[in-house]
């Protein structure tokens, strides 16, 4: 997420509603970065560390005095010993699916 800076601007991650800070051992990575001579701040989450743990709604939230902001998605993180479906392959006069 990316904002033009407003001095008592906040830039916070979420996961279900907790606030997400860096936390190296969990492999989450907050970073924060200043860009055009100071007046646009962008903020990135990395998850190196994906695991069944992290599957949940996560969410960025830009507060100024001007308004907020919220971007959300919804992650869903499956074992690796979950069953799949086998792979079916059709073909048909439509293609190759």
């Amino acid at each position: 997420m990316a904002s033009y800076i407003d001095q008592d601007m906040q830039v916070l991650w979420y996961q279900d509603g907790r606030i997400v800070e860096t936390d190296e051992s969990q492999g989450i990575f907050v970073e924060k970065n200043m860009i055009h001579n100071c007046s646009l701040i962008a903020s990135a989450l990395t998850i190196s560390n994906i695991q069944a743990g992290s599957t949940g709604n996560w969410g960025c939230h830009v507060q100024t005095k001007r308004g907020n902001n919220t971007r959300t998605v919804d992650i869903v993180v499956l074992e690796s010993s979950a069953q799949y479906c086998p792979p079916e392959r059709v073909v048909n006069n439509k293609g190759d699916f």
